[in-house]
């Protein structure tokens, strides 16, 4: 038994409708790219802040000149594997500037955050600096300072 169509339907079909790829929707105005671009940015931003490592490395960074990836290291309890890829993805999104001294790498803060970035930062800074587990990687962090040997990585 063939299926009923609905009244007034007769030979009913979808309507075909142009698709366009994301690409080819830029194109059409240049509004548009703008707008993704920004939106793109920002959603990007948020990524970055979407990692309780990427946070911890924010406030270890925040008030230093600069710090080695093995002061990180220890602060965090971490392998350099780790830490860098946080590094790289926290640089790679406007929150840091580095600095090769031979072998090592040293990253702070980077200077002319935008104001966007200088807001999140004020944010993260004051909601968890307080916290056990970020007052313990600043403890770390400060006794292996204190105790560390000169020429391990300057």
């Amino acid at each position: 038994m063939a299926a009923e169509k609905p009244p007034g339907m007769g030979s009913w079909r979808p309507e075909k409708r142009t698709v366009f790829t994301p690409d080819q929707q830029l194109n059409i105005s240049g509004n548009q790219i703008g707008i993704k671009k920004s939106v793109k940015t920002t959603v990007d931003i948020f990524k970055s802040l979407a990692d309780e490592t990427r946070l911890r490395l924010l406030l270890l960074l925040q008030g230093r000149a600069e710090l080695c990836v093995c002061d990180l290291m220890q602060a965090l309890d971490m392998k350099q594997s780790t830490v860098s890829r946080h590094l790289a993805y926290l640089k790679k999104n406007g929150w840091l500037q580095d600095r090769r001294g031979g072998v090592w790498m040293y990253y702070s803060l980077k200077k002319d955050l935008s104001p966007m970035l200088q807001a999140e930062l004020v944010l993260i800074i004051s909601t968890l600096s307080n916290t056990k587990t970020c007052q313990t990687d600043q403890e770390r962090l400060n006794s292996y300072i204190e105790t560390k040997d000169t020429s391990s990585c300057t």
